[in-house]
């Protein structure tokens, strides 16, 4: 509320340069300066007297923006300015966007879109070419049973998990001895539960990671509604456990790593 009440204040009056909101130790917080030039007007938002923006009211463009990494609190002065400014002067800053923290605008903008777009494609070409996952599925010993989407929230009571909304959002279950279900859609075919990775040792142990993708061809992107490692032990027992969809792209022992939650500079050593 602080950053929205001294920018709505300048853009109300404009009768003065500078509107403060102060905290209780009497810090400056947020300051919002409107200046009018030969031709132009401008409005200017400070955070702790760093200048977060500043945009001109005639071409309603961004003029001056800070460089350095926005926190939360920078970004929510970032929006109440614009929802100030669409409620008094109708418009909206738009040619902006965010990446690791920091603002971009013009050709650096268009030049990270570009390359971020490049990056996709090359993703989304590499996660059509991995194998069916479903074969290796069943040669492990599993059976495959699946369940249409409209059903899913009965078949998951019927199984034992009444009442747990979080299986209710998931796309497949390990039900029953060696059973996983899957949901699917008649009317969205256009996915698939991908082999991204294996791992076959000579003990007869067998760990697959795979991933269920649904692909969007027109834009040639793919959300990720499953990540999971399937596999076999030593006694032939069958398991399964699911990942962060944000695991699509880790290897076995860095999914393994999670399972047993393991950190990253944890130092592991073998048994002597």
């Amino acid at each position: 509320m602080g950053a929205y009440s001294v920018i709505r204040r300048a853009l109300y009056h404009k009768t003065k340069n500078n509107y403060y909101y102060r905290n209780k130790e009497g810090e400056k917080v947020w300051e919002a300066v409107y200046e009018k030039g030969e031709g132009d007007e401008t409005i200017s938002l400070y955070h702790y007297g760093t200048l977060l923006i500043k945009v001109s009211l005639v071409s309603e463009k961004i003029l001056d923006y800070y460089k350095g990494r926005w926190s939360m609190s920078d970004r929510n002065g970032l929006e109440a300015l614009n929802c100030a400014l669409e409620r008094i002067e109708r418009f909206r800053f738009r040619d902006y966007g965010f990446f690791h923290g920091k603002m971009l605008i013009g050709k650096e903008l268009e030049k990270r879109i570009k390359f971020i777009e490049n990056i996709r494609s090359k993703l989304y070409e590499k996660v059509k070419r991995y194998p069916d996952a479903i074969p290796y599925i069943q040669k492990l010993g599993f059976t495959i049973e699946y369940v249409e989407s409209n059903r899913w929230e009965e078949f998951c009571e019927k199984n034992g998990f009444r009442g747990w909304s979080y299986y209710y959002d998931t796309y497949i279950l390990f039900v029953r001895p060696n059973t996983l279900a899957i949901k699917y859609s008649a009317t969205e075919d256009n996915s698939k539960i991908a082999l991204t990775h294996c791992i076959k040792k000579l003990n007869g142990v067998v760990t697959l990671k795979t991933v269920y993708f649904k692909f969007y061809e027109e834009d040639k992107k793919f959300s990720v509604k499953d990540v999971r490692l399937i596999g076999k032990d030593e006694t032939n027992q069958l398991w399964s456990l699911r990942l962060p969809v944000s695991y699509y792209l880790a290897n076995i022992e860095k999914s393994e790593q999670w399972v047993m939650g393991i950190d990253e500079n944890y130092e592991i050593v073998e048994q002597q």
